[in-house]
């Protein structure tokens, strides 16, 4: 049976699906170091002339191995597309007890952008033993630290992400009580 390369069929995905989808599939084999940016880029190279190679060039300008789930990669290329300026995935913070925290999305240095999925409050090997209202109980907990030292939180779930300007909307709003936040 023939078959490609994990980084052939990445590129091969790229140049055909849609830019949002093709993202999320070159962003899964990155995260579990399957492949890397640089193998991508150097097999695109081999196909310039390939068509759709321009599409799949695009996806490796926003494919990002720190996306911990579909949903993330998903909600960064939107932020991306509705133009905010910087996307950091998984970005470092402190609470205002100190304690440091990853969140999924920071954008323009002010806005913590969270995605909630389903799957952390029903995947036993994510639950960890703990009952999902344990584990929604220290997700509130730790989102309240984290605004408590300043940060203004969003949630996205699914369906923000066929709403676009919902999604703005509520990043536009939470970057300006930031803003004001830091003016005073």
């Amino acid at each position: 049976m023939a078959r490609t390369s994990l980084t052939r069929t990445v590129l091969d995905v790229a140049r055909v699906l849609p830019l949002e989808h093709a993202v999320v599939v070159a962003d899964a084999p990155l995260a579990a170091r399957g492949t890397s940016v640089q193998a991508l880029a150097s097999a695109a190279d081999a196909m310039r002339r390939w068509p759709g190679i321009a599409s799949a060039r695009r996806v490796l300008q926003l494919a990002d191995g720190r996306a911990e789930s579909a949903g993330e990669s998903l909600a960064r290329v939107l932020l991306i597309a509705l133009g905010y300026g910087h996307v950091e995935p998984q970005a470092h913070l402190r609470g205002s007890s100190g304690q440091r925290y990853r969140v999924d999305l920071l954008v323009d240095g002010l806005v913590v952008v969270e995605f909630d999925g389903r799957v952390k409050y029903a995947d036993p090997h994510l639950l960890r033993g703990r009952e999902p209202a344990d584990v929604l109980r220290a997700e509130k907990r730790r989102e309240q630290d984290l605004e408590d030292a300043g940060w203004q939180v969003v949630r996205l779930e699914w369906r923000d992400l066929f709403d676009p300007e919902a999604v703005r909307r509520k990043v536009d709003a939470a970057l300006a009580r930031a803003r004001r936040a830091r003016a005073s």
